[in-house]
């Protein structure tokens, strides 16, 4: 029983077509064990539609028997339903899916599984069934496995009585080694979607405990040898084809294991594995990668397909065969079109009967010889399906092997309009025939059909998916064979024309039974033939017939009408039971099975009168032999209703054929160009072919007739010498192919040379040669090639020569030239190339003189050696190009020899590291870098390692440039050392360029040469303020008036402890420079100023006195801007003013200038608003406050904002100092301040600005505060923000950073404080000093501040 799908869905498929593929052939019931049957029900709405059409079409609507035509008498009758079978429900089974399966007899059990599948066609739900009495009755021992366990498939070992149920959804399998009376259940390591078992065809099978499990997600194979309890992968992925060894196979091992493996970066490969531990090994690794999902193993065959190859002019087959496990070899198809995919029809009988898919009208029948390498067309255009169907499941093309009588197949042609028309083969493709139609219809009337224009066509693989059952044949039944077709020029596929045609003679003769569609089924051997009408139509009876169709009966199974899905008997058909597998009607409900045991109606049991010997080839035309013998089979009678015991074996007997046309086929090149036509070359093929290259005279050689014996075909003799290879006489052909050689194979003058000459293609024995030593002297001559094959020849002079050799005879001729050196005697070599070299690399050449004076002393072997070890390359010559890495000396040897002579020669080259990196060093320079005018100064050059060296006879260049470059100097000596004057201050660039012949270095050094401090003076004020910056005018000279910016440093020393000492670098212009100078607290200094460069240096002393703020007088003037335009904010304006000040001050009261300070800046009038939130608002403090005032000219700071008032005062701050520290002269200085301020307030005090009158409004006697004159360093303000923009401050709720700022009166100048302060602002209180103060009192102003110190 084969393994067969039932479906009442149509399905359509969407496939993604590959580059090739390859099926094995399809698994028959010889090939192994039955296994078991998959039965399907859809979903009943649409079903139920169209059977009820498909039965009003067939005119049975409202019937529940069918009436086919009876064979008997009417007086027969029908056989009892009661007594021809049981009808057993599967109760509340309602599982559209079922898999059944019949142990085999004598075992009586049946084991059916149901299932349920979700829309994915995965398994959801699984029932067991199992029958132990022919299925008369069944038991749900679904309880007999785990609870949650869903049943896939299973598997039947050759041994029968082992079981394995796969179950993917929980990775276990359920094992019966006792069909069925207990299990064990085995957690595998992968999702068992196929198990495999290792088949044997012995009862007791030894190897029937090894399976192989593949896992279809991950495409992993596994391999147990203990019935699933232990399993060791054999790849973890990638597997897409797997096989066990052939069955029973002798010439490799019974474990061993092929399966074919895609790798995305290597590709796919073959591998196997033949024992434990399971070690995997490539197949033919120089044939990879093989295209995936190609690779088949039947029988001794292995075939694989390549890439094929689009390089080249002349097509080449992608099919690579390996015959009985030996190298993979190219196949050879006789047409030259492109064989996408292949599919193995039959491999068992010593051949490959391949079909192969070119393109959509080209499927092709090819049979090979014995190694499957070399393919003859057997049948062209073979109906198959698309291209689409090739690839993922074997096609269904329509050719049928049938089974038990060797070389008979049936096969479906496209013919005109691509209709089909079926043919035969006996002779397992060396002839086809048409086949010839019953003489009567099942009525009984004559049908008229005359070949070739009418003949019987057979529906096959092609129509399964129309609802036609394929051809029908068994080996436990030879010679019976049943099948679907019609009569007729062509086949049709409609199911009107639909007829069941029988044959009991191995398809010789036919005989039509009914019309319509049907499946068949034979039991017992052949001894019945029963069939039944097939969804989508009602029945409740079978045909049947026990005499081979002489008698066909018809029996009721029911008493209601079912539709039938599949019916089957146990594998071997030796029982006369066969089961129907049916439900009863829609809505589906459950399934039903019908035992049919025929065993009830026939009880006789065949005996030695009843068989008979039956030769497959009677009824064809007195031809009694099949692939060159007549084998005899016993079976039973024509005609004997009878039963064929179980246990008979049948006899068949042998006897060897004489040969005839049908024992032979077309051979490799040729083909038939209709089916009874001989075989005949074709395009392409060149016939008869050119004789062999390698074709002696006198001699014969034979090429094919256009046919091959088939193979395991037995003829002997009879019309074999018609078919035989033809023997021809080789022809005498133009010599050609020749070779000269000689010996010795170096020689010299006046030496015997004794040349050598081959022919390897054409006439040598009637072939004149003649040969020419090209050295002037007389040519040597003679008939045949033996007779003059070798000559000695000695030449005089070295040089080189041509021996040519020409041969000729009445076809043709040619000539081969053969160059010779004579070689003259080296007597001398030698060797240049460099004494002394850095360790690059170095070149030298070989010069060789010869004992004659010519250059003739090659061909010779030349060889360099460093250091006593041979230098290879690919070509050695007498140049050598050699890399040196080692500091040394090194010896370079050179030898030649010419076979005759040999001479070596030596040199030896020193290398030596020349240094990389050079610089400039003298002991002469200050810091490395400076020297003072006009002295002179040693260079030298350092290396920057010790293992690197300055070579010998460098020649230096030295090079003195100024910076920039507008005078220069060089010097050219060998010494690596050299002394320069140098007159003239500026910066220098020393560049010293270095040659030592074979390399070259530079090195540069920058230099300063300096002028000397030759004089400084310094200038101040003999008395200023306590805590002021004084202004001090320095005054440096140079020997020769030039100085370099920056180069000169001024360093301020005090002889008090509290002065401030600094250094700073001069940026002297015309020799002056001003600089500040605080003096912190009141009282005499003596200042040192030191002017210095790194040559020299000078210094100056003065003595300065500070006055205390008592010590002189001071005054502030407010000024009275009203009605004025406000371009006296301008400077011009401040600085007029100032001087205007300075000018009245001077020529009033005879003061030196230097006794008076003025300061003019705008008044700034500070106005503050509260931080709190609760209480916004403006505060305005008392502008006369000392905590609000704020010095310096224009300074002003972010805490304080100008007020947008009509009239904004200037101020201006005046200093009196005294013109020395004595108290007549300090009060007199604060006597003057008295009387300024004193007239000032009087209004006396006008002063003109740019055409305009300024007068002072107010007048303040030393006032708290006095913002002194801008300094570099006077004021330091820092500038904080604490935080971002007031969008984070919004989102994140963090507060502000106030700035404190503090005003410092000790040191005159601003300094900023901040906080960041993690709460709400602070309102600050500050007392008249910037302090911070707790509490508030008249002479404190309060203000808040925002994070970048504006005011709220």
């Amino acid at each position: 029983m084969r393994s067969v799908t039932v479906s009442l869905l149509l399905v359509l498929l969407t496939v993604s077509l590959s580059e090739g593929v390859i099926h094995g052939p399809r698994e028959t019931s010889k090939d192994a064990a039955g296994q078991p049957v998959e039965v399907e029900i859809g979903p009943g709405d649409g079903l139920e539609g169209l059977a009820l059409k498909a039965l009003q079409q067939s005119g049975y609507a409202g019937s529940n028997k069918h009436s086919p035509t009876k064979r008997a008498s009417d007086d027969e009758g029908e056989s009892d339903g009661d007594e021809l079978s049981t009808t057993t429900p599967l109760p509340d089974d309602n599982h559209s899916h079922g898999v059944v399966h019949w142990t085999g007899y004598p075992s009586q059990v049946i084991f059916i599984v149901t299932r349920k599948r979700d829309g994915n066609g995965h398994s959801t739900e699984s029932w067991v069934w199992r029958s132990t009495d022919y299925g008369h009755t069944f038991v749900n021992e679904t309880d007999k496995l785990p609870s949650d366990a869903v049943v896939e498939w299973y598997y039947v070992s050759s041994n029968e009585t082992i079981l394995v149920f796969a179950d993917i959804i929980n990775d276990r399998i359920y094992v019966t080694e006792t069909e069925g009376e207990t299990y064990t259940t085995y957690s595998v390591p992968f999702k068992p979607y196929r198990i495999l078992f290792q088949r044997s065809s012995l009862v007791l099978n030894p190897l029937g405990n090894y399976i192989l499990g593949y896992d279809s997600d991950t495409k992993s194979l596994h391999v147990t040898s203990n019935i699933g309890k232990d399993w060791t992968s054999l790849a973890n992925e990638g597997v897409t084809r797997y096989y066990w060894r052939v069955l029973d196979a002798q010439y490799e091992s019974s474990t061993s294991v092929y399966f074919e493996v895609a790798d995305d970066d290597s590709g796919t490969s073959v591998m196997k594995n033949t024992s434990e531990p399971y070690d995997n090994v490539s197949l033919f690794p120089g044939l990879e990668p093989f295209i995936t999902n190609t690779f088949v193993l039947s029988h001794e065959y292995m075939l694989v397909q390549r890439e094929p190859v689009t390089d080249s002019a002349e097509y080449s087959s992608p099919l690579w065969v390996s015959h009985s496990r030996g190298p993979f070899e190219q196949a050879q198809f006789p047409l030259q079109i492109q064989e996408k995919h292949y599919a193995l029809v039959d491999a068992s009988e010593g051949q490959v009967f391949i079909a192969v898919y070119h393109d959509i009208d080209n499927t092709n029948l090819y049979l090979s010889e014995e190694a499957g390498l070399l393919y003859s067309l057997s049948l062209e255009q073979v109906v198959g399906p698309p291209e689409s169907s090739w690839i993922n499941a074997y096609p269904a093309f329509d050719v049928h092997n049938v089974e038990g009588i060797v070389g008979t197949y049936f096969a479906n042609r496209v013919t005109t309009g691509g209709f089909g028309s079926t043919v035969v083969t006996y002779d397992k493709g060396g002839e086809w025939l048409l086949l010839a139609p019953p003489a009567v219809d099942h009525n009984n009337n004559p049908i008229v059909c005359t070949q070739p224009d009418c003949s019987l066509h057979l529906h096959m693989s092609s129509d399964v998916v129309n609802g036609f059952q394929s051809i029908l044949s068994q080996d436990s039944a030879i010679g019976l064979i049943m099948a679907t077709g019609n009569i007729g020029p062509r086949l049709e596929t409609s199911t009107s024309s639909a007829r069941i045609y029988f044959s009991h003679d191995g398809g010789f003769s036919w005989q039509e039974v009914t019309t319509g569609q049907w499946v068949f089924q034979f039991a017992g051997q052949g001894s019945l033939v029963v069939m039944v009408r097939k969804y989508p139509y009602l029945t409740n009876s079978v045909m049947w017939t026990c005499d081979e169709g002489m008698n066909w009966q018809v029996s009721t199974f029911s008493n209601s009408s079912i539709f039938v899905v599949a019916m089957f008997t146990e594998s071997g058909e030796k029982a006369l039971h066969t089961t129907i597998f049916g439900f009863q009607g829609f809505p589906f409900s459950e399934w039903l099975i019908i035992d049919l045991n025929f065993g009830a109606v026939l009880t006789e049991q065949c005996s030695a009168e009843n068989y008979t010997v039956w030769i497959p080839s009677d009824e064809r035309l007195g031809k009694r032999c099949v692939l060159g013998e007549s084998v005899q089979y016993e079976r039973r009678k024509t005609g004997q209703c009878c039963y064929v015991d179980p246990s008979y074996e049948k006899i068949i007997n042998r006897t060897v054929c004489e040969c005839a046309k049908e024992d032979f086929e077309c051979d490799f090149g040729f083909e038939r160009l209709n089916l009874d036509s001989p075989c005949t070359p074709m395009d392409g093929t060149v016939y008869p072919p050119a004789p062999p290259t390698s074709c002696p005279e006198n001699t014969t050689y034979s090429y094919t007739s256009g046919y091959r014996k088939v193979a395991e075909d037995k003829c002997v003799i009879g019309e074999e010498t018609f078919f035989l290879p033809v023997v021809a006489q080789c022809p005498v052909l133009a010599p050609w192919g020749m070779l000269i050689s000689f010996v010795p194979p170096a020689f010299g003058p006046n030496e015997a040379v004794m040349f050598t000459l081959k022919q390897y293609q054409g006439g040598t024995i009637f072939t004149w040669y003649q040969w020419d030593f090209g050295d002037g002297s007389l040519p040597v001559s003679g008939m045949g090639l033996e007779n003059i094959n070798t000559q000695e020849h000695t030449y005089s002079h070295p040089g080189v020569y041509g021996v040519t050799v020409t041969a000729m005879n009445n076809v043709g001729s040619s000539n081969f030239t053969q160059e010779i050196h004579v070689l003259d005697a080296i007597t001398n070599v030698s060797v240049t190339g460099p004494a002394i070299s850095l360790p690059t690399t170095v070149l030298y050449n070989a010069f060789i003189s010869t004992k004659e004076g010519t250059p003739y002393y090659e061909p010779a072997t030349y060889q360099w050696m460093v250091d006593g070890r041979p230098v290879s390359s690919v070509l050695l010559t007498t140049k050598l190009a050699y890399t040196f890495k080692d500091i040394g000396d090194h010896t370079v040897a050179f030898s030649v020899s010419n076979g005759i002579s040999s001479k070596q020669a030596l040199i030896v080259t020193r290398i030596e590291r020349a240094a990389d990196s050079v610089m400039i060093v003298s002991e002469d320079l200050i810091e490395g870098s400076y020297v003072g005018k006009n002295s002179i100064v040693t260079f030298k050059l350092q290396v920057s390692s010790q293992d690197q060296v300055i070579p010998e006879g460098t020649e230096f260049t030295w090079y003195f440039d100024t910076i920039p470059s507008t005078s220069n100097s060089s010097m050219n000596t060998t010494e690596p050392s050299v002394s320069h004057r140098f007159s003239t201050a500026g910066r220098y660039l020393i560049v010293v360029n270095g040659n030592y012949g074979y390399g070259s270095f530079v090195s540069e050094k920058p230099i300063t040469v300096q002028n000397v401090v030759f004089a400084m003076e310094v200038a101040m004020a003999p008395i200023e303020k306590a805590n002021f910056f004084a202004l001090a005018t320095v005054m440096v000279w140079m020997a020769d008036q030039q100085a370099f910016e920056g180069e000169v440093l001024l360093q301020v020393t005090s002889d008090r402890s509290t002065s401030e000492a600094f250094d700073r670098e001069l940026q002297l212009s015309n020799g002056t420079e001003n600089v500040d100078v605080l003096l912190e607290d009141a009282g005499d200094y003596m200042l040192t100023f030191t002017a210095s460069n790194f040559v020299s240096n000078t210094t100056f002393s003065l003595h300065v006195s500070a006055a205390a703020p008592d010590q002189y007088g001071s005054i502030r003037f407010f000024f009275d801007m009203s009605g004025l335009e406000e371009n006296y904010h301008q400077a011009t304006w401040k600085n007029e003013l100032r001087d205007n000040i300075l000018e009245y001050l001077i020529s009033t009261y005879k003061l030196s200038e230097w006794q008076f300070r003025v300061l003019v800046y705008e008044r700034l009038e500070p106005v503050f608003r509260a931080l709190s939130q609760e209480e916004p608002g403006v505060v305005k403090a008392d502008p006369q406050s000392p905590a609000v005032r704020v010095s310096g000219q224009g300074r002003g700071h972010k805490v304080l904002r100008r007020q947008q008032e009509s009239s904004v005062p200037l101020v201006a701050d005046v200093t009196i100092l005294p013109s020395s520290l004595e108290a007549t002269k300090v009060e007199e200085a604060r006597g003057i301040a008295e009387e300024v301020n004193s007239n000032a307030n009087s209004g006396a005090l006008n002063f003109e600005v740019e055409g305009e009158s300024v007068a002072v409004k107010e007048s303040v006697l030393n006032p708290d505060v006095i913002v002194e004159p801008a300094s570099p360093v006077a004021v330091w303000v820092w500038v904080l923000v604490a935080l971002g923009g007031l969008a984070l401050v919004l989102c994140f709720a963090i507060p502000p950073a106030v700035g404190v700022y503090h005003y410092r009166k000790k040191y005159s100048r601003l300094q900023v404080r901040y906080s960041r302060l993690q709460q709400d602002p602070v309102r600050f209180t500050l007392n008249k000093e910037g302090e911070l103060v707790e509490d508030t009192s008249a002479d404190v102003a309060t203000f808040t501040m925002d994070e970048d110190g504006e005011e709220l």
